[in-house]
């Protein structure tokens, strides 16, 4: 899978933290406030290429979601 990093100032692309991690950790390209109840588009900063036949998946991992952020 190829990965194309579009670049934003000061952005750390997606990182594996552990080598044997499954994923990777993707990061909000830019700093975003989102109101409650409301819906909006975060960039990530990533474009993914992906051969026939596969699609990627971005879960809440992060330990805010726990908390409803």
């Amino acid at each position: 899978m190829k990965i194309k990093v579009i670049k934003f100032e000061n952005y750390k692309g997606p990182k594996r933290e552990h080598y044997n991690d499954s994923g990777a950790d993707v990061f909000a390209a830019t700093d975003v406030t989102i109101q409650p109840y409301s819906v909006y588009s975060v960039p990530t900063g990533v474009g993914l290429v992906l051969p026939d036949g596969y699609d990627a998946v971005i879960h809440c991992k992060s330990g805010l979601s726990k908390n409803g952020i």
